[in-house]
């Protein structure tokens, strides 16, 4: 390697753990729990449940995302481009989409979201448009999506809507973390932005992006999933902190996978995924924000962070009921926490109150 890969190289890294680990937030890798230690203050899971459905056929292979509707558990499976529609006693109600290219067909389906009038928008990931449901099944209309000409390879991995039914968009990899669209699909202005850049050709890491829309505020929450940085925006683009918990195993994976990226070449596009933190996070009725640390050590629960809802850490925990098994992702609806393991079981847990 010449002397201009190497310096390339070193300040590659440099500028991107500048950018990940110096944040110019101080509640970013945030070392002491607020109140670590009091359990008095603790979230309580209630008995853990776990969806028994009544139908010997249905066996979900990539469980995408779910949302919990007026008791009706929506599941979207990716593998199988379908969305299960499934009642509170386990029950089949309907399938919505199918595999395929046509009107109401369903082509890598990564992300879909449920607005005030029921209305079901799923996202064709790599065709970059939503397909849009009524709350039956029924085919309504397709929203092919105007991403930026310098965004065109990019996938759509994550999207929102707003009481407007405006868009915004997270992608597998881009520039921009953020994109907001009209509901014609028409592209507004991107709200966050990507630190390091891309390098085509090159290896990259994806944007590891997940968001979620604050009720109480209709402020976005963008969080890696790879660096496990929390951002809060208005919907004008306006950050308005940025936080995170440390965590040594984290950190020590996360240099690790930095360091063999520098080390890579490739002469095209080649994206990396890592799922160091669960790609979901959950906010609940106290407006507590809470992830899950994807990465264990042996023989030990995986740690539940808690943060205040202005990103202060407050404390970890683990779920002695999952010692065995491996949580993908956490949800937050109707009173009701959803976990969903590796294997893909779904676990259903009333929120408690704080231990008394």
């Amino acid at each position: 390697m010449n002397i201009k890969k190497v310096l390339f190289v070193c300040f590659f890294n440099v500028s991107f753990l500048f950018s990940v680990l110096y944040a110019q937030n101080n509640n970013i890798y945030q070392k002491e729990g607020l109140y670590q230690g009091e359990k008095d203050k603790y979230l309580v899971f209630n008995q853990f449940n776990e969806l028994k459905i009544d139908n010997e056929e249905i066996i979900f292979n990539d469980i995408s995302k779910v949302i919990l509707h007026d008791e009706i558990l929506y599941v979207l499976d990716s593998k199988q481009s379908k969305i299960f529609v499934i009642g509170s006693s386990g029950d089949l109600i309907t399938i919505i989409g199918q595999p395929g290219q046509g009107p109401g067909d369903l082509e890598y389906p990564q992300d879909f979201y449920i607005n005030s009038d029921r209305t079901i928008y799923v996202t064709n990931s790599a065709a970059q448009r939503v397909e849009v449901f009524s709350q039956e099944g029924k085919f309504k209309k397709r929203i092919k999506l105007a991403i930026p000409k310098d965004n065109i390879y990019s996938h759509i991995s994550r999207f929102l809507l707003n009481k407007d039914n405006r868009l915004f968009v997270a992608y597998n990899i881009s520039k921009n973390l953020i994109d907001e669209y009209q509901d014609n699909g028409s592209f507004v202005r991107t709200l966050l932005k990507r630190n390091d850049s891309i390098k085509i050709p090159g290896v990259n890491i994806g944007n590891s992006s997940s968001i979620y829309l604050s009720k109480q505020n209709q402020n976005i929450i963008h969080f890696n999933y790879f660096t496990g940085i929390f951002k809060i925006i208005s919907q004008s683009g306006i950050i308005k902190t940025k936080f995170s918990a440390y965590d040594s195993l984290h950190q020590n994976q996360m240099s690790k996978i930095l360091e063999d990226i520098n080390k890579s070449e490739k002469p095209f596009l080649s994206i990396k995924e890592f799922e160091l933190w669960c790609p979901f996070f959950c906010v609940n009725n106290q407006d507590t924000i809470i992830s899950i640390l994807r990465l264990r050590n042996k023989n030990e629960p995986q740690k539940l962070f808690v943060f205040s809802k202005d990103g202060i850490y407050l404390y970890q925990m683990n779920i002695p009921f999952f010692e065995k098994d491996i949580i993908d992702q956490i949800y937050f609806y109707d009173n009701t926490y959803i976990f969903i393991t590796i294997d893909q079981k779904i676990y259903f847990s009333k929120q408690g109150g704080l231990n008394d």
